[in-house]
């Protein structure tokens, strides 16, 4: 029997790879996004905001090289390039499956990828944040390498909620709509760091699989492996009467954990205002102790616990002092400070000024906000 038993379990899998593989290589369609829809490169950093990152944008012969360097302060510091249509009009991605990039960096720096979409009723065009942004974080290649992401994994980033005050059950992309894809630096990325990335091409991308060959392979492949267990069980011994069978143990439902990352960026989005926020209660959702949990951070974010809780509450009260009218006390309370005192200490060494000149920067010239 078990000459035949095996035989028929390895043309079953045989049978399953080729359906697989028949999928895999199916054919596709592509839209070049720089030549045939026309975005064109631009490059943008935070120099508005009063800070020191350089963006070097160069196109050439079909590749777009994109040079940049991090100011080398502590702070909230972004650069990166924008592909956009000169005319402003939009262009559709809702009928397309992944977003490619053929691209190579000098250091491999992570990098943050963003589609930016047109929200019908929020979006205003003098004001980027408006737009709704999807996100994915990733590496590029030291060496020059084609890499996909599927569109249904950008997903807007937790701030842009807050920003547009929006919820976070609303669902839709508007991929229709789309305005722009821009590449800028990851959140890990060091203050001072900077890379030199080539971009050869950025496409979108659609596969149209041939399903009936694979269905067939398939079928026959769940024959084969039918016929292969029928013989199996007919191989069996029958038991002696009055002894029943030993019961197999019952199956335990595994549960995959949430990357700590996620679990951390989360835990500290929902806590930073509470003024007796504590390494000890993140520890306690990892379910590590208090060291282990400061190593998790800079594993994934290059930070400690305070640099973040500081950083979330500073953004958070730059927010209000652009958009509210609330005192300083009031803003300072509210972010998580116990104190005013330290919170203009801290919001000078951040920003450069105390938060009353802040406010009244933003007020003078928006965009900083």
């Amino acid at each position: 029997m078990r000459r035949t038993v095996l035989p028929l379990l390895a043309l079953s899998g045989i049978l399953f790879l080729a359906g697989s593989a028949g999928l895999w290589f199916s054919k596709e369609t592509s839209l070049d996004l720089i030549r045939s829809v026309g975005l064109a490169p631009v490059g943008f950093d935070d120099r508005t905001a009063g800070r020191t990152s350089v963006a070097k944008i160069s196109a050439r012969d079909s590749l777009v090289l994109w040079e940049w360097k991090l100011d080398p302060t502590p702070g909230n510091s972004y650069v990166g390039v924008l592909f956009e249509r000169t005319d402003h009009e939009f262009f559709n991605g809702s009928t397309w499956d992944s977003l490619r990039i053929t691209w190579e960096s000098e250091r491999g720096t992570p990098v943050r990828i963003t589609i930016q979409t047109n929200q019908p009723g929020l979006t205003v065009p003098d004001r980027p944040l408006t737009r709704r942004y999807l996100q994915v974080e990733t590496v590029p290649p030291r060496t020059r390498g084609t890499f996909s992401w599927a569109l249904s994994d950008f997903r807007p980033p937790p701030w842009w909620f807050r920003e547009n005050r929006q919820s976070l059950s609303e669902s839709r992309q508007f991929l229709e709509r789309c305005v722009g894809i821009a590449l800028e630096n990851g959140e890990s990325a060091q203050p001072g760091s900077g890379d030199r990335v080539r971009i050869a091409s950025v496409e979108f991308v659609k596969a149209h699989p041939s399903p009936l060959l694979p269905l067939i392979l398939w079928g026959l492949a769940a024959v084969c492996a039918l016929v292969a267990l029928r013989v199996h069980r007919a191989s069996k011994p029958s038991l002696p009467a009055g002894k029943l069978p030993e019961q197999p143990p019952s199956a335990r439902a595994l549960e995959t954990p949430p990357f700590r990352a996620d679990v951390i960026r989360s835990w500290l989005e929902n806590h930073y205002h509470e003024s007796d926020v504590a390494l000890e209660g993140l520890a306690k959702e990892l379910s590590l102790g208090p060291d282990a949990t400061s190593k998790e951070i800079r594993k994934h974010f290059q930070d400690t616990f305070k640099g973040m809780v500081n950083r979330l509450r500073l953004q958070e009260a730059r927010r209000l002092l652009a958009e509210s009218d609330l005192g300083i006390a009031e803003i300072a309370f509210k972010v998580g400070y116990g104190t005013i005192p330290h919170f203009n200490r801290l919001a000078k060494e951040s920003w450069g000024q105390t938060p009353t000149e802040e406010r009244a920067t933003l007020r003078r010239d928006p965009t900083q906000g």
